[in-house]
Formats: C-alpha cells, sequence, structure tokens
C-alpha cells in the first residue's frame, strides 16, 4: 500500500470510531433521560415541579376552597 493512502484510510477509521463513540454516548444519555435517571437536572426538576403542584390541588381539594393559599402561590409559579 502506498503510504499516502495508508494514512488517509488511517484518518477515515480513526474519524468513524470517534464518530461511533460520540453516537453511543448521546444515545446512553438520551436512555438515561428517558428513564429519569441521574444526571438528569431537568427530569428531576420537572418531576419536583408535577409533584409540588399535585401537593397543593390536594391541600387545596382538603381545605375545601379553590383558591390556593398566597404562600403557596410563590411556589407554583
Amino acid at each position: 500500500m502506498h503510504p499516502d493512502f495508508r494514512s488517509w484510510v488511517l484518518a477515515t477509521v480513526t474519524l468513524l470510531v470517534v464518530f461511533l463513540i460520540l453516537a453511543d454516548i448521546s444515545e446512553l444519555e438520551e436512555e438515561i433521560g428517558s428513564t429519569g435517571g441521574r444526571g438528569t437536572i431537568r427530569s428531576a426538576v420537572e418531576s419536583l415541579h408535577s409533584k409540588a403542584n399535585s401537593y397543593f390541588q390536594l391541600l387545596s381539594k382538603h381545605l375545601g376552597s379553590r383558591e390556593t393559599p398566597p404562600i403557596l402561590n410563590q411556589w407554583q409559579n
């Protein structure tokens, strides 16, 4: 094989390997995000927000009023 050809083949294979590694990492991050695993701040915040909203709705129902107390309004927004 000609040395120039070898270097191009090596460069191509190296780029392919780097691309596959990055694709695998992004796929793993997607899986972690969709399962709510560790390291996903956004899913944790969304989960906390939905739990807080359901807690406020339950509290309002048990208080017998449709109006949320002012102290709780700051947490809903």
